[in-house]
Order: C-alpha cells, then structure tokens, then sequence
C-alpha cells in the first residue's frame, strides 16, 4: 500500500479486555481488505502483545471464513510473503494461517509502518502508553483513526488529535463512522451544501 496519505491504528490499555478488543480490532481490520484510510494497520498495546496477537489471529481466521478476502494484487501477495520472511527470520512469526487470509507480527520495533495489505497488522508491545504520541509525531498529518480499549487509550485522545487523528471509536466500530464525522476535519453535509467555486 506504500505511505498513502492517511492510516489508522489501534491502542490497547493493560485493564482492556483482550477478547473484546482483539474482536473489534479484526473486524477493524479486515473490512474492505484493510483498503480504507481508517483501517487498522497496526496495535499498540500494554497489555500481553503476545496474547492479543494470538487473539487477533483467531479473529481473523473467524472473519476470513465469513468475509472472504477480495482477490489479491499480485504485488501485494509477494510483499506480505517478504514481511513474513523477514519476521519469521527475526524469529518474530510463525502461522498456519494462509497468505490472504491475515498476518499477525509481534514487532518490538515501535515506529508506525505501512500495511502491505492483505489484512496484515503489526502488534507493538508498548508499557508505557503515553510515550505513543511521541513515536507518531513524524505520521503528523497522516494519520486518520485510532481504535481505543481500555482508559489509558482514551486517555490519549487529546494528544492524538494533535497529530491529525479525527476519528476516535471502539475496537469494531472504527470504519462505521456516522455522517458527523470531520473526515480531514471537513464537516462533509456543509461541504455538500456549500456552492461550488466551479458553478457561476
């Protein structure tokens, strides 16, 4: 997918409930094959990474059955293949799961990385969420969404709205945003109501 204009990413507390977010998280994930600018790409969390990666697999196995992947663009297939190489030589991966229905990484690295598609997500083991911010700044201007479990997620709102995030939501509920949403911190029904500078 390369460094399109905008991303979206998840933030799990340590009081979280695992379960619940790594459902949320999935569906967040895999809806319109991880393609839309408030799909989920990555996760940071204080809880147990390994837990919840373990989870969001699950998940995604569970939604792969019930929501068949679209076909995959043949350069997205070689570049999931890559990442999981790479991972798996790090000793950071290993899964039955097939090539199009997802990829879980544990990655220690912090720093905020692309998607190559094809429903596969990044999970950052981070204790201390408020340095989250800090490790966002160069996405400053990118970044779209961010699905929050738990109070400290919540807790970061302020912060990552300073960095450009205007959609906040629950795992599960991050691209179901109703017609309020600023999308770009654009009120969309004035845009519609607006005149056209084209029109005379």
């Amino acid at each position: 997918m390369g460094y399109g204009p905008k991303t979206s990413f998840g933030v799990v507390g340590a009081s979280a409930d695992v379960r619940v977010a790594a459902e949320g998280l999935a569906r967040d994930v895999a809806l319109f094959d991880q393609r839309g600018c408030l799909s989920v790409v990555a996760v940071y969390t204080a809880g147990d990474a390994e837990e919840l990666a373990g989870r969001l697999e699950t998940e995604l196995l569970d939604l792969a059955r019930r929501w068949p992947p679209g076909p995959p663009v043949r350069t997205d297939s070689a570049t999931v293949q890559h990442v999981r190489l790479e991972a798996e030589m790090r000793g950071l991966w290993q899964s039955d799961l097939a090539l199009r229905q997802g990829t879980v990484i544990v990655e220690p690295k912090l720093a905020l990385l692309p998607s190559p598609g094809l429903r596969t997500v990044r999970v950052h083991p981070l204790e201390d969420l408020n340095r989250l911010p800090e490790i966002l700044a160069r996405w400053r201007g990118r970044l779209q969404g961010a699905a929050l479990a738990g109070e400290e997620a919540w807790a970061l709102e302020p912060r990552l709205s300073d960095l450009g995030v205007s959609r906040f939501a629950a795992p599960g509920e991050l691209q179901s945003p109703d017609a309020t949403w600023l999308n770009g911190g654009i009120d969309p029904l004035a845009a519609l109501t607006s005149p056209s500078p084209w029109r005379r």
